[in-house]
């Protein structure tokens, strides 16, 4: 609509001359476009008044620091200055989701996230029991991030689990220790004793046999003891 009123207004000062069209002094609408191309994340009928030219990107509403609920459109140049924006966020990328630009910065393939400017963990779905955000590999909090010992109550431990941060252990199986830190100072396995039978299966039940059974039991404890704890 707005190319027409242009073009309308122009007409009415034109001198009525044959092919006035033609004129290279005609106004005809701006054909010049803000971005070279503009699909899914883009309105290309919107004019850009500050950057003179046809086309203007769709931001998404947590990329935006004014609160907003749906994607608003951003001048070329706002965008080249940062105006409005949250810089946690990347608007060159596309949230195919939603269908606009600004997707929360990560690096380490996905597994750490920008929040107010500092990196974060992305924890695996099913670690944080109330995350704030969901991102394409895991959750993540805005707050306090989880400790040790909060982390072990859920039988979960922070290392790197593919691209988020989460292993679980069965809290049946083992005891996760904390300390200070975030990772455990130690895991130990409760049920170590592995391998063994019992009755006919076992060859009887006399003595030899129930020493032979215990020696092996042992040397099962002394291996896992070995393996779980430092001497």
């Amino acid at each position: 609509m707005k190319k027409y009123l242009i073009f309308a207004l122009c007409l009415l000062v034109t001198p009525a001359v044959a092919d006035w069209w033609k004129m290279p002094t005609i106004c005809k609408p701006s054909a010049n476009r803000c971005w070279p191309s503009m699909g899914v994340g883009f309105d290309g009928g919107l004019w850009d008044a500050e950057s003179a030219c046809w086309g203007m990107k769709l931001i998404c509403p947590g990329a935006l620091t004014a609160n907003a609920h749906e994607p608003e459109p951003i001048s070329k140049v706002a965008l080249g200055k940062n105006t409005g924006i949250n810089t946690d966020f990347d608007t060159n990328a596309l949230n195919s989701r939603e269908r606009c630009f600004g997707l929360r910065k990560t690096t380490a393939n996905g597994a750490m996230a920008t929040v107010n400017g500092q990196s974060v963990r992305v924890w695996c779905r099913g670690v944080l029991d109330n995350p704030d955000e969901e991102l394409a590999n895991g959750e993540i909090t805005y707050g306090t991030q989880p400790t040790c010992a909060q982390l072990a109550a859920n039988g979960f431990v922070a290392t790197l689990n593919g691209n988020c941060y989460g292993t679980k252990y069965a809290t049946n199986d083992y005891f996760i220790e904390c300390g200070t830190a975030l990772l455990p100072t130690r895991i130990v396995q409760l049920r170590g004793a592995t391998g063994w039978t019992s009755g006919a299966a076992a060859g009887g039940t006399g003595l030899a046999n129930t020493n032979s059974i215990f020696d092996a039991m042992q040397q099962t404890s002394t291996t896992q003891r070995n393996e779980h704890f430092n001497r």
